[in-house]
């Protein structure tokens, strides 16, 4: 530690002597400056990490829900919704918490993306649910046997453990003999005011090496609630398994969402494989 009188001497000594007593002084704080920095980041990033459980330098493909295509007349623009978007912006930001900006992230939609090969050695986050993304519909159904969570009906029912969640206002399904189905919205409105997510960490299915992520709503709010769940709510729990299934219900007000009911979260059994 330098003292009053350590100054007095740098001061008073010759300006060789000065210069090198300076530097001398300065980097014991230029370097625990650096390892305070270097400490928080990497305290700041565990959470994260925890929550992703991917090697540092493993790239990384989305495949977004295609909500419409049009014709442009001059090509076909495809389109994604809101929840998909709000739900990138989340992942991207914790992805960036937990490894630092990347180049390899790639972002495509999901009527753009084909199973590639090379695709097959990035780990996989599918957004938006099965009804728009053909990639979230083909590993739900490949994962069913372990998740016991599928769409169902009109795509924008899901059914866990037996029990059937739609998010959709729909008066004739609630008087009909589905009684078991829950309703979530007000009745006689065709306004959401809630809606269900799902969030699905699995092995890939294409390459067991690599992982899937499915990040899933009944509607676009639930898919950017599913983004909320992992980045949020399930990061604050210190121990996460590698493959899980979490399934939650969020309330919606005025295109925002509130609230966070966690319905189910369970470790995945091993898939089998023929």
């Amino acid at each position: 530690m330098t003292t009053l009188s350590d100054l007095i001497q740098i001061v008073n000594a010759p300006e060789a002597e000065r210069h090198w007593r300076l530097v001398e002084l300065a980097v014991p704080s230029a370097a625990a400056t650096i390892a305070g920095a270097v400490a928080a980041r990497t305290w700041a990033a565990l959470p994260h990490r925890r929550l992703w459980k991917f090697g540092a330098r493993d790239p990384v493909t989305f495949a977004l829900a295609t909500s419409d295509v049009k014709d442009t007349g001059d090509y076909m623009r495809a389109m994604t919704g809101s929840g998909q978007v709000r739900a990138l912006s989340h992942i991207n930001a914790s992805l960036s918490l937990a490894y630092g900006a990347r180049e390899d992230r790639h972002v495509f939609l999901s009527a753009e993306l084909e199973m590639k090969q090379e695709l097959l050695h990035h780990h996989l986050l599918l957004l938006g649910g099965a009804k728009n993304n053909r990639w979230t519909a083909q590993c739900v159904e490949d994962l069913y046997p372990v998740t016991n969570f599928r769409f169902v009906e009109d795509l924008n029912t899901m059914e866990l453990d037996g029990k059937l969640y739609n998010s959709k206002a729909d008066r004739e399904k609630a008087k009909a003999d589905q009684q078991q189905t829950t309703p979530a919205t007000r009745p006689f409105e065709k306004r959401i005011d809630r809606d269900y997510c799902v969030v699905i960490a699995a092995p890939n299915p294409y390459n067991p090496e690599k992982r899937v992520m499915v990040f899933a709503g009944a509607h676009t709010y639930g898919t950017e609630g599913s983004a909320t769940l992992f980045t949020r709510t399930l990061r604050r729990r210190w121990r996460q398994p590698r493959n899980f299934i979490a399934f939650a219900e969020f309330g919606v007000s005025q295109g925002g969402l509130y609230g966070c009911k966690l319905i189910a979260y369970r470790t995945l059994p091993k898939l089998k494989t023929s």
